[in-house]
């Protein structure tokens, strides 16, 4: 009896001298801060496109251009005819040029339309900018997307 005590007690103090371990790490590291490159939208210039072609094969493209200059926007497209015969010919539609002033925080932008467009139902324009790769434009009263333009 006196054995079975001494070596159930042994059992028991080698037990305890087994270090235990975990599987899985149980230390709470702080989350790295984020952070949001900075990123202007100033000097930028992004092209839309719009291209039918007709029964003969020739093409109409309206050539969109939002430019990004200090803080005014200068929207303006022109009208690109490619004919079947392989000639081209190009109308800028200046008259249709409408100047916005934008504010930005992170990567969007909201243009204003200023007070020299010749239409004054212009709508307030918000762009989601892809820096280097797409700004798509809605209209913010309607809720409703205008267009992406590709960064050129």
């Amino acid at each position: 009896m006196k054995a079975l005590k001494f070596f159930s007690t042994m059992l028991i103090l080698l037990t305890m001298c087994i270090p235990v371990t975990s599987c899985s790490d149980d230390d709470e590291d702080e989350p790295a801060p984020v952070t949001t490159p900075s990123y202007t939208i100033d000097g930028t210039t992004w092209v839309y496109q719009e291209t039918s072609t007709d029964e003969d094969g020739d093409q109409t493209i309206y050539s969109h251009t939002l430019q990004f200059t200090g803080t005014t926007a200068i929207w303006k497209y022109e009208l690109i005819f490619k004919y079947s015969f392989g000639g081209t010919s190009t109308y800028p539609m200046h008259e249709n040029k409408y100047t916005y002033t934008y504010s930005t925080e992170q990567n969007t932008a909201v243009l204003t339309p200023t007070n020299d467009n010749e239409t004054s139902n212009l709508a307030i324009l918000t762009a989601k900018v892809t820096p280097g790769v797409q700004l798509v434009l809605w209209n913010t009263s309607k809720n409703e997307n205008v267009a992406t333009f590709l960064a050129k």
